[in-house]
């Protein structure tokens, strides 16, 4: 956990946050966690940190996910939620970037 930290957050992600405004419709995410590498390699202690990060989203946010997937040997989870509940993840200081799980498809030319 650095203090006064950015997070690294997908343009995609902050397009679709923005668009939502105070709507009820969820955005998709996937956020890393910043813990040293020695850390990143216990899952156990990767779901502790994921859900403690929840935890706090739910208490600030007011509302609750609607789904979850902790990637635990990888280091990151996945969320579904409202965008106020993304937006206060994005803030949390145990997550070290965050991307939208929906990416507009590229533009091929053949």
């Amino acid at each position: 956990m650095r203090a006064g930290k950015k997070t690294r957050t997908d343009q995609e992600l902050l397009r679709q946050i923005n668009s939502a405004g105070t709507s009820n419709g969820s955005i998709q995410a996937v956020f890393s966690l910043d813990l040293p590498l020695k850390k990143l390699l216990d899952p156990d202690l990767v779901e502790e940190t994921a859900n403690q990060v929840l935890k706090r989203a739910e208490k600030e946010a007011g509302c609750k996910p609607k789904s979850v997937n902790v990637f635990k040997n990888l280091g990151s989870f996945a969320v579904s939620a409202d965008a106020s509940f993304i937006r206060t993840i994005i803030d949390d200081p145990d997550i070290a970037s965050a991307v939208a799980n929906n990416q507009p498809e590229p533009d091929v030319k053949s």
